[in-house]
C-alpha cells in the first residue's frame, strides 16, 4: 500500500494516536507478554501497536515499506529494530518471534500474496508463538479511501482453511471499536519449520 504518498493522512487519521482503534482490545491482550520477541509487519508509525508491546519491556521489530512511515517509527521507539522494504521479500531479520501482529495489513495484497506472507509468517514464529491480524471476516474486495489501492479479504473460511495448510491453530476471534475483525492464532508443534 502505498502510504509515502499518504503519510500526512494517515498520520493525521491514525499514526500518532496512542488510544487509536485497537488499541483497547490490542492492549488488553498484549499487556500478558513481556520479555518477548515481536515482529510488527506494516508497522507504519508504531502508534499505537507496537507502542503497547515495547512499555511492556517485549524486544520489538518492525518492518514498512514507506522510508517515512519507518523514521517515525524509528523516532517513536529508538530500541527497536527496524527494515524499511516489502513484506513479501523480506528475510523477517532472519529470526523467529514469539509474536508476530500484522495490523490492516494483510488485505492490502492478493490471494496469492497473502498466502505467501501467512507461509512465511508460520516459518518465523516459535513453536507455541501467536500470530496476530486483522481481516473482514466477510469475502470482499474494495477500495481504500485513502490511497485508492484495491484491497481483499479472503473471508473466515478461506482463512481458517489457510491457517490448516500453514500450522497455524485458530485460538480466537473478536471485533475493536471500530468494527475491525481479530484473528488470533498460535503455531503449532511440527509445522514449517523451515527456517
Amino acid at each position: 500500500m502505498n502510504y509515502e504518498q499518504h503519510f500526512d493522512s494517515f498520520l493525521k487519521y491514525r499514526g500518532r494516536d496512542l488510544n487509536g482503534v485497537g488499541s483497547a482490545e490490542v492492549g488488553n491482550w498484549c499487556k500478558h507478554f513481556s520479555n518477548k520477541k515481536v515482529l510488527d509487519i506494516g508497522c507504519g508509525t508504531g502508534i499505537p501497536i507496537s507502542i503497547l508491546f515495547n512499555q511492556n519491556k517485549n524486544a520489538m521489530y518492525g518492518i514498512d515499506h514507506s522510508p517515512k512511515m519507518i523514521h517515525a517509527f524509528q523516532r517513536n521507539l529508538p530500541q527497536a529494530t527496524y527494515e524499511c522494504g516489502n513484506i513479501l521479500t523480506s528475510e523477517f531479520f532472519n529470526m523467529k518471534f514469539d509474536i508476530i501482529i500484522a495490523w490492516g495489513v494483510l488485505f492490502c495484497f492478493n490471494s496469492r500474496e497473502q498466502d505467501l506472507i501467512l507461509s512465511k509468517i508460520s516459518s518465523h514464529l516459535n513453536t507455541d508463538g501467536e500470530f496476530l491480524f486483522t481481516a473482514p471476516i466477510q469475502k470482499a474486495k474494495w477500495t481504500d479511501i485513502m490511497t485508492g489501492q484495491q484491497l481483499e479479504s479472503l473471508g473466515r473460511e478461506h482463512y481458517i482453511n489457510l491457517f490448516k495448510t500453514k500450522g497455524l491453530e485458530l485460538q480466537r476471534e473478536f471485533q475493536d471499536s471500530g468494527e475491525n475483525d481479530y484473528f488470533l492464532l498460535k503455531k503449532i508443534v511440527g509445522k514449517h519449520e523451515e527456517l
